[in-house]
């Protein structure tokens, strides 16, 4: 039963609006939602994980990219209209939708002064209002939506010799990029890599909601939204801990105070002198790993790739007679048996025949099996002490899998395969290996419309910024310490989907030039390898990296197990 009885319409009309927008995100933006936190859901039915909704009197859109192409228009409500698109084209849907628009509202607190700044452009000849809280805070059925947790969740001191600094050490390397006095931290990321914790505040986040002030003379002032105070071996003299309410209007007195323009606008519109930063300083020192957070990912992704390995052997034992849900539950259960392991990265992608075509698709209780689709796409990951992970495989659940089936994976493992193994001179950036992932796609005129891969946080976001893979990756040239995944993928809409992914982290391989080292190892799907379509070199790859798998892992496994991998793993 709705929290409220104000439909949109009237909703618009109280505040003499022709058009509301409404992001996926809360007040922390990206991926970060507090608990609870269901809008774009509520008002639309959408559960995917990125979208928009611009609520009008006589209809929503719900604009998505290229991944939920199939997923949004199965789950829109009535008079809700799935659309292909993104931020940037929501000014155009608008006034197609609704070419009479004069005025157009949006929550300032959940969106960024960069976000604002293009609205405000591409809006110029309209009323654009700003509101400092959503207009939509409770419209839906979910009863804690807008509601916070009242009890404090546990703190996970991450030592030294893991982080690679301390805060200190951190705060100073912040300030040899910046000239004012002041930087606003308002990613609760980059706060719990500034002092070193972890948490439990979100199911696939292991973070501690926040924002910090910090100081060029050392000085750390910072708010926690569901918290106890910090262990005292966490605490110094130069840090303060503070309520909400102090630590802002702390915040609001500071004079010189630098701040990402990815901060939301209602945040900075309230600094007395703010000084806009494209991107913050925190942003590329936290995704260059250190020696020691480095070594708990490939620890987390080693622990990870044993469980994919006996799930997978699992599997070929049920012969596949199995729904996906159980997949989920198997893999989950054995992670458990980990004493390291602390949650899911993100909800597993499970997806058998067409389910696998759906990018983001997320696994329900039903009694379809495995074995009544030729393939099946699983995309699962997993935080462990310290170290996050992400891994992408398509298996083939038939002996007869069709010519075509091969030779779509193949020409995705081709992809994926030169990506991994071809060394690129130090200043390319993610956007020009995007291209080598897709040329065997492109000689025959297929695509995928995601990227080919993201950063990977360290025990910290599965998807981290600002590095990636794709089109749309931000300029930046690739350095040594970089996590990224490389997942290039294929999806026939209504059949399968194909996507392989591994973990990998940019090295150098000698003066002036870079290469990814592969960190993931589970085997490729002999039966869906089409010979024919490889070259000699690529073939010694596979051969070399199965060898590998088999010669690492089957220590660790049963004799079923390992004979599972043995037969995975044998020369093509």
């Amino acid at each position: 039963m709705p929290l409220t009885s104000k439909t949109p319409a009237s909703i618009l009309a109280t505040h003499q609006l022709d058009a509301y927008i409404i992001p996926k995100w809360g007040p922390y933006l990206g991926e970060l939602e507090l608990p609870g936190d269901k809008r774009l859901e509520a008002i639309t039915g959408f559960t995917g994980s990125a979208g928009f909704a611009v609520v009008m009197p006589h209809q929503t859109l719900l604009i998505v990219d290229g991944r939920y192409t199939q997923q949004a228009p199965q789950e829109a409500k009535p008079g809700v209209v799935a659309v292909l698109g993104s931020l940037s084209t929501i000014p155009k849907l608008i006034q197609d939708a609704l070419p009479s628009c004069n005025r157009v509202g949006f929550c300032e607190n959940h969106f960024s002064h960069k976000h604002v700044a293009f609205f405000k452009k591409a809006f110029e000849h309209n009323t654009l209002q700003g509101f400092s809280t959503c207009l939509f805070e409770n419209t839906g059925s979910d009863t804690t939506l807008g509601q916070k947790k009242s009890q404090p969740s546990e703190i996970i001191p991450v030592p030294n010799q893991v982080s690679g600094a301390a805060t200190g050490e951190k705060l100073a390397q912040i300030f040899k990029q910046i000239e004012q006095e002041h930087l606003l931290i308002h990613d609760p990321e980059e706060l719990c890599w500034l002092l070193n914790i972890r948490g439990h505040d979100a199911p696939t986040l292991p973070i501690k909601f926040g924002r910090g002030l910090i100081s060029k003379n050392g000085e750390i002032h910072f708010y926690l939204e569901y918290s106890a105070p910090l262990p005292p071996t966490l605490i110094g003299p130069n840090l303060h801990q503070l309520s909400e309410e102090s630590f802002w209007q702390q915040a609001y007195e500071k004079l010189n105070v630098a701040v990402s323009s990815e901060a939301p606008a209602g945040l900075i519109n309230k600094l007395r002198t703010p000084h806009l930063l494209a991107t913050s300083p925190i942003a590329k020192l936290k995704a260059h790993k250190t020696g020691g957070e480095m070594s708990a990912l490939k620890e987390a992704q080693y622990s990870d790739n044993i469980c994919f390995i006996k799930l997978f052997a699992w599997l070929h034992t049920q012969k596949y007679q199995v729904r996906e849900m159980d997949v989920v539950e198997q893999l989950e259960t054995l992670r458990r048996q980990n004493k390291t392991y602390h949650s899911q990265s993100f909800e597993t992608i499970a997806g058998s025949g067409p389910n696998g075509a759906i990018v983001h698709y997320r696994p329900m209780p039903n009694e379809t099996l495995l074995c009544e689709h030729a393939l099946f796409l699983l995309d699962a990951g997993g935080h462990f002490r310290f170290g996050t992970t992400d891994t992408t495989r398509t298996l083939c659940t038939t002996n007869t899998p069709t010519h075509e089936q091969k030779e779509m994976y193949t020409r995705v493992l081709k992809g994926h395969l030169r990506v991994l193994n071809t060394p690129f001179p130090a200043g390319t950036t993610g956007r020009q290996l995007d291209v080598m992932a897709r040329q065997d796609l492109w000689t025959v005129e297929k695509d995928y419309a995601h990227g080919t891969g993201h950063g990977v946080g360290a025990m910290l976001n599965v998807h981290e910024g600002p590095y990636g893979i794709s089109p749309r990756a931000a300029e930046l040239p690739l350095a040594p310490g970089v996590v990224l995944t490389v997942e290039p993928g294929y999806y026939k809409p209504g059949h399968y989907g194909i996507r392989i992914e591994n973990m990998a982290v940019v090295e150098e391989r000698e003066p002036g030039w870079l290469q990814l080292r592969n960190i993931t190892h589970v085997p490729y799907e002999r039966k869906l390898i089409d010979g024919r379509l490889l070259s000699t070199h690529e073939r010694d790859i596979i051969n070399t990296y199965h060898c590998h798998i088999y010669q690492q892992m089957a220590p660790h496994l049963t004799l079923h197990e390992a004979k599972w991998l043995a037969e995975a793993t044998a020369a093509l």
